[in-house]
């Protein structure tokens, strides 16, 4: 965090256990939280809205 505060390199794919572990980590809290699938609950809040896309 003090080297780089503002996030402005992208770490991904460079610490493979941690990024598992940390994806492990959000997968059970959101289970736990009752957190959808963004995937899942697009299309139900469009039929909802009775929308064609999330641009309207």
């Amino acid at each position: 965090m003090e080297v780089d505060r503002t996030e402005l390199n992208n770490l991904a794919g460079k610490n493979q256990p941690l990024e598992k572990d940390l994806l492990n980590q959000y997968d059970g809290w959101a289970t736990a939280n009752g957190v959808m699938d963004w995937n899942v609950a697009l299309p139900r809040l469009l039929d909802a809205w009775k929308i064609g896309s999330a641009e309207g």
